[in-house]
C-alpha cells in the first residue's frame, strides 16, 4: 500500500479527533443520565467513586488534587456529599485541622448502582 500524501493523513486525523469527539460527548451524556437515575450529578459520582477506590483514607484537600480541581471547589462538594449521608468526616489523629472522608454503607451502595448500570 503506498503512503498516504501529507493532506490525505492530515484529512484522516482530523476525522479520527472528530470521531473520538463525538465518542466522548456520547460517553458524558449516558454517564450524566445513569447518574440522574440513581440520584447523584456527574461530580458527586465522580467524588464518591474516587473516595471508594482509594486504598487510603482521603482528605477535602487530597481529594480535589485527584480529581484536578480546587480545594475551594471540593468543599461545598464535600459536605453535600456528608449532608447526604453518603460520606462521613472523621478527624485526622496527625492534624486536627483536617478532616479525613470516608464512604459509608449507603455511599458504596449509589456508587454500585451508578457503576452497574455503567457495565
Amino acid at each position: 500500500m503506498a503512503p498516504l500524501l501529507p493532506n490525505a493523513r492530515k484529512h484522516n486525523l482530523r476525522c479520527l479527533a472528530q470521531e473520538i469527539h463525538s465518542a466522548t460527548a456520547c460517553l458524558s451524556a449516558s454517564r450524566a443520565a445513569i447518574c440522574k437515575q440513581v440520584g447523584l450529578n456527574v461530580a458527586q459520582w465522580r467524588a464518591l467513586a474516587a473516595i471508594d477506590r482509594s486504598t487510603f483514607v482521603l482528605s477535602i484537600s487530597d481529594l480535589a488534587r485527584l480529581l484536578r480541581r480546587s480545594r475551594q471547589s471540593m468543599h461545598p462538594l464535600a459536605c453535600g456529599l456528608e449532608r447526604a449521608g453518603w460520606v462521613r468526616f472523621l478527624p485526622n489523629p496527625d492534624d486536627r485541622r483536617l478532616l479525613q472522608m470516608q464512604i459509608t454503607a449507603r455511599g458504596k451502595s449509589i456508587v454500585s448502582a451508578a457503576e452497574g448500570s455503567f457495565n
